[in-house]
């Protein structure tokens, strides 16, 4: 398990670093808008799996998913409601993430962060990435690096790379949408509260 310190003069490695190891099927803890991730390519089912292992999280919960793009969104949401990719737009890049529709019409819980390094990591790999909190499962979640490097040193399966950017501010995992139904309803109030949301969309 490697620990990268983000510093303004390695942000080009670290990039490297980065999508190299999640394009090889490794496992990255990412700094995010919210709390450090697990970050692993979506479309891997191995790195996939790894993921839960590393946190013991139950096989029939499904990993969200992180996009950079509203592009990138559409080659994995089935979106057909405009008002819906209307929404999307207030509430993104954000602190929200979204049930949406899939093509095979099955759902996948999507986010864009926002967050520079995770948005430009996602970029230069080229698609989305399975993104959920970086803790063993009934934790707490991390926004302090050194009580996440201290979990995750002990654990029997670590991810490959901590990319760290010191501790985060405080917040609580994202709020989780459904938004298959009109108005969309809140599954889990996490750093956006229903009021805060209310006033974003007005």
């Amino acid at each position: 398990m490697k620990v990268l310190k983000i510093l303004t003069e390695n942000s080009a490695l670290i990039l490297e670093e980065a999508v190299g190891i999640l394009k090889n099927g490794g496992v990255v803890v990412v700094p995010t808008d919210t709390v450090y991730g697990l970050a692993a390519d979506f479309r891997n089912e191995k790195a996939v799996q790894r993921v839960f292992e590393i946190k013991g999280r139950a096989e029939d919960k499904k990993l969200p998913v992180f996009v950079s793009s509203y592009e990138m969104l559409d080659k994995i949401a089935d979106i057909k409601d405009e008002k819906i990719k209307e929404f999307l737009k207030q509430v993104w890049p954000g602190k929200i993430t979204c049930v949406l529709p899939t093509k095979d019409g099955g759902t996948i819980g999507v986010r864009m962060p926002n967050h520079d390094l995770i948005l430009k990591i996602i970029e230069k790999f080229g698609g989305p990435i399975a993104g959920t909190s970086a803790n063993v499962s009934g934790e707490k979640e991390h926004t302090k690096i050194g009580e996440l490097i201290e979990e995750f040193k002990n654990l029997k399966v670590q991810p490959d790379l901590i990319l760290d950017a010191g501790d985060l501010t405080l917040s609580k995992p994202s709020t989780v949408l459904d938004c298959t139904t009109r108005p969309p309803k809140i599954l889990r109030e996490g750093a956006v509260s229903e009021e805060e949301l209310k006033k974003m969309t007005g």
